[in-house]
């Protein structure tokens, strides 16, 4: 399953790694970041800022979501 939730600085999304099982793509835009065990994980790491993405990382209070179920199911685009 997917989620996804609008940044300041670009949508940032949540899917399953294909051929991967167990294995979850975060991403921003266009942009694969980096894979994680859970969808929770991928989520926490946006919280704490740790995405290895400097613009993200590096802002001031940026608003985001709590946890993942504050986040939109489904692809970018499909609310």
């Amino acid at each position: 399953m997917w989620f996804h939730f609008q940044s300041a600085i670009g949508v940032f999304w949540i899917r399953p790694q294909p051929n991967c099982p167990g294995s979850f793509w975060l991403g921003l835009d266009d942009l694969p970041l980096c894979a994680y065990t859970s969808p929770e994980d991928a989520a926490e790491a946006v919280i704490r800022q740790d995405v290895g993405y400097k613009p993200w990382d590096s802002l001031v209070s940026p608003k985001c979501p709590i946890n993942l179920s504050d986040w939109l199911p489904g692809k970018p685009g499909s609310d």
